[in-house]
């Protein structure tokens, strides 16, 4: 909050102003602050000192910076005029706590969603990610938002299996070497790979090694609902 502004008693202020001089230090001319613009500016930074932030403004000033440029903007007009604490002053005290506020995500483009598109399904998701100089989240937010699935037809490599499952590769590795991922092939050089069967047998077989709420729900619904179709055509 707000403490005081200035030391200058008001009849000093109005005395200073009548002569014509600045009732602080006796010697420049006073403007409509009634003090000469160098003892105005004295007083300023004395008065900026004085904003005081409890913790509790603390913390929420901490939760403004989680976000955007536009969110923080927003939380911290906010919190300014909860508090009367100037955004200047807001901004200088992240800025001593070293928080600064994330950049906006770089929008996708047509070009880099048809890429998507085109190469989603037949290279892994890594190498779509290292293509469009992005992060592997970010290709699957968007491949989620198209409602497509980021399996690999050709087949699963450990890193594949490791994120469909929400696992450590370490994980999908010990997997593979327990034989519940059945036997593996190799493709596109030393890649080893697992097949959709193999891969589905094991979903189907083993649903305690891995946790559901951490699975790509839409890449585990086509497994599932995929197969069900297809084991009902056979029917």
């Amino acid at each position: 909050m707000i403490q005081g502004s200035t030391d200058v008693p008001q009849s000093d202020v109005a005395a200073g102003t009548n002569s014509g001089l600045c009732p602080a230090c006796g010697i420049g001319q006073a403007n409509r602050s009634g003090l000469c613009k160098s003892c105005f500016l004295t007083q300023l930074g004395k008065s900026a000192r004085k904003y005081i932030i409890t913790p509790q403004a603390l913390e929420e000033l901490r939760l403004a910076y989680m976000g955007n440029r536009t969110e923080v903007t927003a939380k911290l007009r906010r919190l300014s005029s909860r508090t009367e604490i100037p955004t200047w002053a807001l901004k200088n005290e992240a800025n001593k706590q070293g928080w600064h506020c994330c950049p906006q995500r770089r929008r996708w483009t047509g070009e880099e969603e048809n890429l998507l598109r085109e190469k989603l399904g037949a290279v892994s998701v890594n190498s779509i990610a290292k293509r469009l100089g992005r992060k592997r989240a970010s290709v699957e937010d968007k491949a989620r938002e198209f409602g497509l699935s980021v399996r690999i037809s050709e087949g699963y490599t450990l890193s594949d299996l490791a994120g469909v499952f929400g696992v450590h590769k370490g994980t999908a590795k010990r997997w593979a070497e327990r034989g519940l991922l059945g036997k593996a092939h190799e493709q596109q050089g030393s890649a080893i790979r697992f097949t959709e069967s193999k891969v589905l047998r094991f979903i189907r077989g083993y649903p305690h090694e891995y946790n559901l709420a951490r699975v790509d729900e839409i890449w585990f619904k086509s497994m599932l609902f995929g197969a069900l179709a297809a084991d009902g055509e056979r029917v």
